[in-house]
């Protein structure tokens, strides 16, 4: 009787796998396979969890220098930028002293006098849009020294000028090259931590007074024995000491990141990492969004941002 019942209720079952056995089949199929592909899952969720992922850190010129701090690189630089500072401060002295000797000795006008001090500003005028032109398409180190070379060169020939007209023309040119010495101030700047920055700018000011009163020490030795062509000779020495220096600039390490030279870039931010004693931060050196679309023109000081800055910035200076 148990047989015979068992035999009836396995016969829907039986029936059912005669007309749609490959269907059944199928289903088995693919439940075995779902089945695989959720162990293989499981499986490559548990090595991926073994793994130590390292994020990509990026970080910019600007973050390297902060976070490099203040220390002895700076320090170099700042008596660098304090030396030219100083030759510029000496070579404008200069000019109050310059113009009575001349009336002395030569029997110049009031106005020659004049024209004597106002030729240099000139220079200075004329030559600031081409400096800064060449700083942005060169390099602010390759300007400087340049910059170092013709001040120092024109300013030893003015010694030996054999006229007026001959003091006019190597004293403009001396003002043509005082013209680039603002940018040593703007390669200083970039390599200050925002914290220093404005404190170390101003202090730049105390070796322009040094720069006058050195000048005006000289000028009482050498003057009553020796006459002014001494004077202009002995203060082309510190401008010999600024050209020699030069070299041992770096270069902006911004121009060279605006200019696709990223691994110049990496290696000055190296070697202050090795002069101040401090490690780099870790990741990838990447250029800062605002440098590059704008790597400066002149154009841009009169934009309508920047001309009401720039307009009382004139007024200032």
């Amino acid at each position: 009787m148990t047989t015979q019942n068992s035999k009836t209720s396995n016969e829907p079952y039986r029936e059912l796998k005669e007309s749609r056995g490959s269907e059944l089949n199928g289903n088995e199929q693919n439940a075995g396979r779902y089945n695989g592909t959720f162990e293989d899952n499981v499986d490559r969720s548990i090595e991926l969890s073994s793994i130590v992922v390292i994020p990509d850190d990026t970080f910019t010129v600007i973050q390297a220098i902060n976070e490099l701090g203040f220390g002895k690189f700076q320090v170099k630089l700042s008596l660098f930028t304090g030396l030219c500072w100083m030759v510029d401060s000496m070579e404008i002295t200069i000019l109050s002293i310059l113009s009575p000797s001349l009336h002395c000795d030569w029997g110049i006008s009031r106005y020659q006098q004049a024209l004597t001090t106002t030729v240099v500003f000139l220079g200075m005028m004329l030559s600031s849009t081409f400096w800064s032109n060449l700083s942005d398409r060169y390099g602010r180190k390759q300007a400087l020294t340049l910059c170092a070379v013709l001040l120092f060169y024109y300013a030893f020939l003015s010694a030996f000028a054999p006229n007026f007209l001959w003091i006019l023309l190597l004293r403009g040119l001396v003002g043509f090259a005082i013209g680039c010495v603002p940018q040593s101030v703007t390669l200083y700047a970039e390599f200050l931590p925002a914290k220093q920055r404005a404190k170390c700018v101003i202090l730049l000011d105390c070796f322009w007074a040094l720069g006058a009163c050195l000048e005006v020490a000289i000028a009482l030795i050498i003057m009553p024995n020796f006459g002014w062509r001494w004077l202009l000779t002995l203060s082309a020495i510190p401008l010999l000491i600024f050209a020699s220096i030069t070299p041992w600039l770096p270069e902006s390490a911004i121009f060279d990141m605006t200019t696709g030279r990223m691994d110049k870039a990496l290696s000055t931010l190296e070697r202050i990492a090795r002069e101040n004693k401090k490690p780099l931060p870790l990741g990838r050196l990447i250029m800062d969004r605002f440098y590059q679309t704008n790597r400066g023109r002149f154009t841009d000081v009169l934009s309508k941002e920047m001309c009401k800055t720039s307009t009382l910035l004139w007024l200032v200076w």
